[in-house]
């Protein structure tokens, strides 16, 4: 479960799967509710604990006036985000306990390093009433309340997920497909298979095995299920409509496999998706408000300008840098596809020899020969995207956005992979949430899977969403993971 994904389910959606604590047996409560409890937690826990040092410190409590709530604002805005760029709201059951102390020190120790220098440089007021007493004795409390609340959260999650089934009534056609996003995305988690057809059979292993055809669905529906998962075609919709409405009559909770999908690994299954899901489906608000589509302009256009300038002393040293290390161009162009199908020119640090496509366009792959010694790096830290933000002042790109393909692949992946054209409904982004959420690809498989996420950005597009989205693009190129 990825941590951006803690602002992005709707409030009401939320609601609708979140009942109320005492039912959650029934309804299905993901890993989104867990960690809006953990940045309150958090953000609760640092004020309480700052102000309580404060008072056994200084012996009183500051006046209500005091530039110290200030200072403590924005201290906690900050600890947060050190909090969402280490990592340490992804909580998983698949996660050991020391990684997650790593994370939360790490985070705790950058911010304290951080909040040294602001002091150092500002040389304010803040130093008597943030001095060493205060700060690190506030820190140190901190971090142990930190830590142990998340070590609970992954002992309550690992007991939640234990053993934890899910009843799937699932037509034929679309077992292998979920099959292979379990095997991906599975925390635990094991799914007990109905399909109409009693013959067909699913290799079993721990997460997953088949139990029959639906005749036995009335003989199954009285076990411990944690929930019923909900994916038929039309024609079988329409066979068993009758015992679907009474499992929810029997006090079940069936789900739709797009719901399920959304809530717990923020995508959408494009294999499953009918042309009725886009027309009925909640969302798409982005395409409702032509003002929020301006707002998104204006935004890129004034962003875009300033980090052109903040990041032009970087780019000076990549060009630099490029040129020394190969010979030809530092700036490499290419034809992308942007939005409604419209072509543009890209702007990237070049980062693999001049002859890379000599045969003609082809795939990037893992370990590419082709990528020179500063193309690995600037490719890991993301700097050979920094020409992008000319394409971002043009208007021919957004910052966040589905990823612009050539359009020698999209004429491709658009016969193989089904609703890929809905991708260029938006303008393409530097970075995006299919690039955050999908270690890189290049690959009609990888595409798939990218798309996934993309329709899920593209339905639930919030500005909370985009600043998500940056947050996590700025962890990857501080730690180095990009491809």
């Amino acid at each position: 479960m990825s941590p951006g994904g803690i602002w992005v389910i709707s409030g009401s959606k939320w609601l609708a799967h979140c009942v109320c604590w005492a039912d959650m047996k029934q309804a299905y409560i993901s890993l989104q509710f867990f960690k809006r409890i953990l940045l309150i937690n958090d953000i609760l826990g640092f004020i309480g604990i700052f102000c309580l040092v404060y008072w056994l410190r200084i012996g009183e409590w500051p006046d209500a006036t005091d530039p110290f709530f200030l200072y403590l604002s924005v201290m906690t805005f900050l600890i947060v985000g050190m909090f969402y760029l280490y990592g340490a709201y992804q909580i998983q059951t698949r996660d050991f306990g020391y990684k997650i102390i790593v994370r939360t020190f790490a985070a705790v120790l950058t911010f304290l390093l951080f909040i040294t220098v602001v002091i150092f440089i500002s040389r304010t007021n803040i130093t008597g009433q943030f001095g060493r007493g205060v700060l690190l004795g506030s820190l140190a409390a901190y971090f142990l309340y930190a830590a142990i609340i998340r070590l609970s959260l992954l002992r309550f999650l690992l007991k939640r997920s234990l053993g934890q089934k899910w009843l799937v009534l699932m037509s034929t056609e679309y077992i292998a497909d979920f099959m292979e996003d379990v095997l991906e995305n599975h925390n635990g988690e094991r799914y007990d298979f109905l399909s109409p057809s009693t013959h067909f059979t699913v290799k079993e292993s721990d997460h997953f095995k088949h139990i029959g055809g639906f005749d036995r669905l009335n003989e199954v529906v009285d076990r411990n299920w944690f929930g019923v998962i909900v994916a038929l075609s039309q024609e079988d919709l329409s066979v068993y409509s009758s015992a679907l409405m009474q499992l929810r009559f029997n006090g079940m909770r069936p789900m739709n496999l797009t719901d399920y999908y959304e809530l717990k690994w923020q995508k959408v299954p494009v294999y499953f998706l009918q042309k009725s899901w886009f027309v009925f489906s909640e969302g798409f608000q982005l395409f409702q408000n032509p003002m929020g589509l301006r707002f998104k302009r204006v935004s890129d256009f004034l962003s875009g300008c300033l980090l052109m300038v903040m990041a032009s002393p970087f780019m000076l040293l990549t060009f630099i840098l490029v040129k020394l290390d190969s010979p030809g161009p530092a700036i490499y162009k290419q034809v992308r596809t942007g939005e409604n199908n419209r072509a543009f020119t890209i702007y990237k640090f070049r980062s693999m020899r001049v002859d890379a496509e000599k045969g003609g366009a082809q795939w990037a792959s893992k370990n590419d020969d082709r990528v020179t010694r500063v193309g690995k790096f600037i490719r890991k830290t993301r700097l050979d995207e920094l020409p992008q933000i000319w394409n971002v002042i043009k208007g021919d790109m957004s910052f966040v956005g589905p990823r612009p393909e050539r359009p020698e692949f999209n004429k491709e992946l658009e016969k193989e992979i089904p609703h890929y054209q809905l991708r260029h409904l938006l303008k393409p982004g530097v970075s995006g949430w299919a690039q955050v959420m999908y270690p890189y690809g290049a690959s009609k498989k990888d595409a798939t899977e990218k798309l996934k996420y993309e329709l899920f950005y593209i339905k639930n597009y919030s500005i909370l969403l985009d600043i998500v989205i940056i947050f996590k693009t700025i962890r990857v190129m501080l730690g180095g993971k990009g491809r």
